[in-house]
């Protein structure tokens, strides 16, 4: 039975629904400790693991950066003490993992023995065994048949964006460029971010459509009217977003991100500086030139197959059973149990920090909320 945790939300809480679908389509019993709650939310599914890790014969914890660099070696803290192997999925990019280099030496110090790394970019995997941890690059699980494939006959000025939170001054420029052209074009934003509460500056900005946030799977009937996919963010992890818009049939337009460079390349997407100007450069390469632009769809298509629970449902349980194997063999080791106990030495009093403020803090919000 795997134990899944998930530190962080958004695209990381997707991996893991991702990840236990196909796990549970092969007859593995699967739990889901945690998803978006908040600090609230990680906190007490960290009290449920602690009380049920002895169900699971694999935990698996899911972070990402900033806000996920913490939880995941908690957790395997918890599985070191209760000879659980741990299995830590992050999903940064190898600049994250570079700059967390001291951290990752002090927690290998007590997790070298007993956790594996995983991550979807090869060069994050690099950085991490760098520092003396075992890790793999696996890309994640993705559901294809959740984005259904739509055949466009003609590519049309109908561009969609998410995370714009994060930059929505490029996209929204862009679009106010193609529109001297095109004065039809239309552009869809989805994002926490991108409501006209958060973004007042773009209320009259014709064209431009703010959904705010949108359930994942809804997400599928924004593509699905929509022609070009942008992406403006060049520090993402393996992004899910850019390759279900390409499981839906976009042509994308990307910024250098990482993952989109390792696996699609500029075969698949069309590339450009993160200005809007560049943007809109890109997107009238990707209007006149239809014949290559329908190629590019089709080859995204072909690619984002490869990303199936099929594809890779063999190289994620190898992950699994080299975790137990090396847990098994360590149980009795005395090394294990000493830096079982100097880890609880270390986490006990940072738990009881963070309680001691939180717990007050919290109850407070809740009283204060309901009059």
């Amino acid at each position: 039975m795997v134990g899944n945790y998930c530190a962080e939300w958004g695209g990381v809480s997707a991996v893991m629904r991702n990840l236990t679908t196909g796990l549970r389509s092969d007859g593995h019993l699967v739990d889901i400790l945690s998803t978006n709650g908040g600090m609230s939310g990680r906190a007490l599914a960290m009290v449920r693991l602690v009380f049920r890790a002895r169900n699971y014969d694999v935990l698996h914890v899911h972070g990402s950066s900033y806000i996920g660099i913490v939880t995941p070696y908690i957790v395997t803290l918890i599985g070191n003490l209760l000879h659980r192997p741990v299995v830590v999925t992050y999903h940064g990019w190898p600049r994250f993992a570079k700059a967390f280099t001291p951290t990752s030496h002090m927690v290998d110090a007590i997790t070298r023995r007993a956790a594996i790394v995983t991550t979807p970019i090869e060069a994050s995997a690099e950085c991490f065994r760098k520092n003396g941890m075992r890790a793999v690059g696996i890309p994640n699980p993705l559901v294809v048949s959740a984005w259904p494939f739509k055949k466009r006959p003609k590519i049309g000025p109908r561009l969609v964006s998410t995370k714009t939170s994060l930059n929505p001054a490029v996209s929204v420029g862009a679009l106010k460029a193609i529109r001297e052209k095109f004065p039809h074009a239309t552009l869809d934003m989805c994002s926490y971010g991108a409501t006209l509460e958060k973004l007042p500056q773009y209320t009259d900005v014709a064209g431009l459509t703010l959904h705010g946030f949108i359930p994942r799977y809804d997400l599928a009937k924004v593509l699905d009217r929509c022609d070009i996919y942008l992406n403006t963010v060049e520090d993402d992890s393996f992004g899910y977003r850019h390759f279900e818009a390409m499981a839906a049939g976009l042509a994308i337009v990307s910024v250098p991100n990482e993952a989109l460079a390792t696996y699609a390349g500029p075969e698949i997407v069309t590339f450009a500086d993160t200005t809007p100007e560049a943007f809109a450069d890109a997107i009238m390469e990707v209007l006149d030139n239809p014949e290559a632009t329908q190629k590019r769809i089709e080859r995204g298509r072909a690619k984002v197959k490869e990303f199936t629970w099929e594809q890779l449902s063999p190289v994620w349980k190898d992950v699994y059973t080299y975790a137990m194997d090396r847990t098994g063999r360590l149980r009795n080791h005395r090394l294990s149990v000493c830096l079982n106990v100097l880890g609880w030495l270390i986490a006990a009093p940072i738990a009881y920090m963070v309680w001691l403020v939180y717990a007050p803090a919290y109850l407070w919000f809740r009283l204060m909320s309901q009059k």
